[in-house]
């Protein structure tokens, strides 16, 4: 049965709040075991009829809340991470690496669930030093999939030819987490 909707609104990525002839109904964004994601509207329950627009901001915020508890977040205990610092000799090559790098982190976000952080930064004490946190669930998916990636591919020989030129200097490290501790 199909139902037209007069207004709905995302409370966030997990649960989708829909007015249908003032009857508030709750669908919940869902995860498959493997985090490869997809969206399945759970059966449509009345929750109450919103004429408080008071009590519809309060359920907005319980309903976020048990949505963020329900799906997964993309944490992981005992991860694999990789520590990487990039120094530039000038603004111009690391304003270009970070414009291809931002076309990577948003392949990486939609293609690669095992990637549970990726994220750079400019280093507060020299401006011309960024600093690449990346998070994995294991070391093998980093090696197999990530770095074989069509988009990784594209990214690395530009970040390589800058480092042929002695315009860049590349170092790092890599660690695997004891899972003592929290991320949020």
């Amino acid at each position: 049965e199909f139902v037209t909707f007069s207004f709905f609104c995302i409370i966030n990525k997990n649960a989708l709040v829909c007015n249908s002839q003032h009857k508030l109904f709750v669908s919940f964004v869902t995860a498959t075991k493997n985090s490869a994601h997809y969206c399945r509207a759970l059966p449509r329950r009345r929750i109450m009829s919103y004429k408080n627009p008071i009590s519809l901001i309060l359920l907005g915020a319980f309903v976020s809340h048990v949505g963020n508890l329900l799906v997964n977040r993309r944490r992981a205990q005992k991860a694999w991470t990789l520590c990487v610092t990039i120094a530039f000799q000038n603004e111009s090559d690391m304003e270009s690496i970070l414009d291809e790098w931002k076309k990577l982190a948003g392949y990486c976000a939609r293609k690669e669930p095992f990637l549970l952080h990726y994220e750079v930064g400019v280093s507060d004490s020299d401006a011309l030093t960024i600093h690449v946190l990346e998070r994995y669930r294991s070391k093998t998916e980093y090696l197999q999939i990530h770095k074989k990636s069509d988009e990784f591919l594209k990214f690395r020989p530009k970040l390589a030819k800058l480092q042929e030129e002695n315009k860049v200097t590349i170092d790092g490290f890599s660690y695997r987490e004891t899972g003592l501790g929290f991320t949020s």
